[in-house]
């Protein structure tokens, strides 16, 4: 394509090294990962995978069955250029790291059904179940937990805004893949960051004061 980006041409094509990715609006995109992981493209979306490194070979599709541990450390990296990702990630070695960045920051999950969207002014990051950690440009990394949202912005953390939370809602449903469903899934070949802030993310502990996301 013209625009750099790799085609949704058909499903179980397997993606290059340092692909990106595109939604129209549309359409979704599920993609996997050797480590099991599995990532939602929403409608108008794009996506670079930047980094993907792991001894595990797509035959780990049994982790995406059974979510077992992961044979070898990975490192993930997804840069998130624009709209929303819905992230599915089964339980990773203490040594891997999967990390999507935006323009505003970045969230590290491990073990976590998360999203991350982001769009001019603002990247929303949400978890429905286990634990991530954002990190904006200028603040230090706090905890998202279970049916919290956070925003991130170019002055720091601020509470995200009430829509947000329809992506915590429909998450589950929407990163649960039956196993009749993996030809669908396009796959790719080949320890979190330190939360400065261990407390609650909630909009409340962010102050009254600050716009939300």
């Amino acid at each position: 394509m013209a625009d750099g980006c790799t085609p949704p041409d058909r499903a179980g094509e397997l993606l290059p090294p340092d692909a990106t990715v595109k939604t129209h609006t549309d359409s979704t995109m599920k993609l996997l990962f050797a480590n099991g992981a599995i990532v939602i493209l929403q409608p108008r979306s794009q996506l670079r995978v930047a980094l993907f490194a792991s001894k595990d070979s797509l035959e780990a599709l049994k982790n995406l069955i059974a979510r077992t541990l992961e044979s070898f450390e990975s490192t993930t990296n997804l840069d998130l250029k624009s709209g929303t990702v819905l992230i599915d990630v089964p339980t990773l070695k203490k040594e891997s790291k999967f990390e999507v960045t935006t323009p505003l920051g970045i969230a590290g999950v491990s073990g976590t059904r998360s999203y991350v969207n982001t769009r001019k002014n603002c990247t929303a990051v949400g978890v429905s179940e286990g634990l991530a950690v954002a990190t904006p440009l200028l603040d230090e990394s706090v905890q998202v937990r279970p049916n919290q949202a956070l925003g991130l912005t170019a002055k720091g953390l601020t509470p995200a805004n009430a829509n947000e939370f329809q992506y915590i809602q429909t998450l589950s449903a929407a990163t649960a893949t039956p196993q009749k469903n993996l030809q669908q899934v396009r796959p790719v070949g080949g320890s979190l960051p330190h939360a400065g802030n261990h407390g609650s993310p909630h909009p409340s502990s962010q102050g009254n004061r600050k716009t939300p996301c």
